[in-house]
């Protein structure tokens, strides 16, 4: 009947093939545990190449039903295109989790000898050990934000270690914009950090990350 071939029906269909395909992308990055204490540029690897697999499914099922389906004779697809809500859930989540390890990247590129044996010290992911970053069921929503919380709290006092030397690195380089501007480029997950006080006179820099 014309039901079997309805946008409603198509819609069910493609809910199920996304949470398949979610599932799967899911199951090809490793443990919660795994992506705190693996080697940042494996971790920087394999979840970029998720991002980009996941935004690729998403475009194609939004073309599929844009310009493919729509031009069909029989059954067009009538409405918006399709958005795959669990794809972009969970490209969101993982690049969240990459910015969170690039983060901790850049602030030991930053921080002293001694400053970075500080930051092992207090332990920072140790909230997400716990909990499974990448599972984006609204049940588990709270609890990632309660470990998102904990995380940043965590990072108050080593946001100010990071802010007298960067500081320190900036007042050397006041006299060549490009040199500035490489820095800030160097570390852009710390500078997007509203916690890390710059400067207020390289503000027209900062206007540029944002």
């Amino acid at each position: 009947g014309k039901q079997i071939y309805s946008v409603e029906r198509m819609i069910n269909t493609m809910n199920v093939i996304s949470k398949a395909f979610c599932k799967q992308m899911r199951h090809s990055i490793p443990n919660h545990q795994a992506l705190f204490s693996l080697p940042f540029l494996e971790v920087q690897g394999m979840m970029s190449h998720s991002i980009s697999a996941l935004n690729y499914f998403s475009s194609m099922l939004n073309r599929l039903t844009d310009v493919d389906l729509r031009g069909l004779k029989a059954n067009p697809w009538v409405g918006p295109p399709y958005t795959s809500s669990h794809a972009m859930q969970l490209s969101a989540r993982i690049d969240k989790v990459l910015c969170i390890r690039a983060t901790h990247e850049e602030m030991l590129c930053v921080l002293s000898t001694a400053r970075r044996s500080n930051l092992a010290a207090l332990n920072i992911f140790e909230h997400f050990s716990s909990v499974d970053p990448l599972d984006i069921a609204l049940c588990t929503e709270n609890i990632f934000q309660r470990a998102l919380q904990s995380y940043n709290s965590k990072l108050i006092v080593v946001d100010g270690w990071i802010a007298e030397t960067m500081k320190g690195k900036i007042g050397q380089l006041l006299h060549s914009p490009l040199l500035l501007l490489t820095l800030l480029q160097r570390y852009p997950n710390l500078v997007k950090r509203s916690s890390i006080i710059l400067p207020s006179h390289i503000e027209h820099f900062m206007d540029y990350f944002r």
